[in-house]
């Protein structure tokens, strides 16, 4: 299948919810294909993705055999966007810190949120579904480590 203009392509971390990202980003009419960790980055360049989304999925960064992703992927020069896990992997990869949460989180919360364009059309208190056993303490905010880590 021959890429649209537009492209997303969404990594799948193994969530349970990867086909549902997908379909709400074919509903806004823009193409999207869902690849593996492993064949993300060729992907990517093969796609002419415009954005990646990283999916959730059930693993911790810190396990043994949590999935792995090219870094490479943040040397595109595109936007990626990390949704539970793939959060997790990108806050960690960027040299930010994420560790066990006291409690898992799993169930129906209320997300509430300012007014950045990544939330343009959304209410100001959205209804969300999460499930989650570890959180990032420590976000990568320093410029030095976005820098880094593009160059590496």
């Amino acid at each position: 299948m021959v890429a649209s203009p537009e492209t997303v392509l969404v990594v799948d971390f193994g969530s349970q919810f990867t086909q549902l990202l997908a379909r709400r980003i074919r509903d806004q009419k823009v193409y999207c294909e869902i690849t593996i960790p492993a064949r993300a980055l060729a992907d990517a360049k093969r796609v002419g993705a415009k954005a990646i989304v990283l999916s959730g999925g059930p693993a911790s960064v810190y396990d043994a055999d949590a999935p792995k992703l090219d870094p490479n992927v943040l040397n595109l020069g595109i936007p990626v966007l990390g949704v539970c896990y793939g959060m997790q992997w990108f806050c960690r990869e960027l040299g930010g810190k994420v560790v066990a949460s006291n409690n898992r989180e799993y169930g129906r919360a209320e997300v509430r949120h300012g007014s950045a364009p990544l939330f343009a059309g959304v209410s100001p208190k959205t209804t969300v579904w999460m499930s989650h056993g570890d959180r990032c303490e420590d976000l990568p905010l320093d410029s030095r480590s976005w820098r880094r880590a593009r160059m590496a």
